[in-house]
């Protein structure tokens, strides 16, 4: 499992080491900078999932690093530091897209609870973001948006992919839930088999995807409300070709 990459940049090593020492090498990488150019040079070289940065630093300050950091990479996450408050400061950095201000002295629970919050709204964004591409996009468009979702599955939680099934699925069969209730129906099924429970994470996503193919097939055919003819049949069986094609 990779770890979570965080960027901590504060002048004060003591700060820092409390920051770090909140979040457990096993599940976080914590990078460290003691000043703005450092962060800089941090932010160009590597992608951080999340920045917590002093309000106050020498020379640019800490609004600058967040205003270069965002203009960079706009789905990183900052929460600015600050002792004591800077409220000016502090609601200058939040319009600029700063998630929250925390206050020090830090409590690791609090700290932590601020850092799982930040990744809550980011998945809600990144969900939020995804489903309003998909809308009016091209079929080539959607192809995209699949493939960068089946590679961003593992970092983003399991609903952002139910939620790209479900509008692409949307155009044939719309609040139907198809690929949903098949997950569910091959899980249980697997289980009661036996079979490796270590596996049933890439069962269940296959089954998601069974039908993902059919973003291939063209809406007068898929969408055709009568019977279908003998060649529009021979298209609609293609769905699973082009779903191979799509996951391959």
């Amino acid at each position: 499992m990779d770890r979570i990459k965080l960027l901590i940049v504060d002048e004060d090593p003591q700060v820092v080491e409390t920051i770090q020492s909140c979040f457990p090498a096993s599940h976080y990488h914590c990078v460290t900078a003691t000043s703005a150019e450092e962060a800089f040079e941090l932010l160009d070289e590597v992608e951080f999932r999340l920045v917590l940065c002093a309000v106050r630093l020498s020379g640019v300050g800490g609004i600058e690093v967040l205003r270069r950091g965002l203009s960079r990479n706009p789905q990183v996450a900052f929460l600015m530091t600050s002792a004591p408050p800077d409220w000016e400061l502090a609601i200058e950095a939040m319009r600029m897209g700063a998630y929250d201000c925390l206050r020090e002295p830090f409590q690791c629970e609090e700290l932590v609870l601020s850092v799982e919050r930040a990744f809550e709204r980011q998945r809600r964004e990144a969900e939020r973001d995804m489903f309003q591409a998909l809308l009016g996009t091209t079929l080539h468009e959607r192809t995209e948006h699949l493939h960068q979702a089946l590679q961003q599955v593992g970092e983003i939680q399991q609903s952002t992919l139910e939620m790209l099934v479900a509008a692409l699925e949307a155009r044939e069969h719309p609040a139907n839930l198809h690929s949903l209730r098949v997950r569910a129906f091959a899980l249980v099924l697997a289980e009661k088999c036996g079979y490796n429970s270590g596996l049933m994470q890439q069962l269940g996503n296959g089954s998601l995807l069974h039908d993902i193919g059919k973003i291939a097939i063209p809406d007068a055919i898929l969408m055709k409300p009568g019977r279908l003819t003998p060649e529009e049949y021979q298209i609609m069986q293609q769905h699973s070709m082009f779903g191979y094609q799509v996951l391959s």
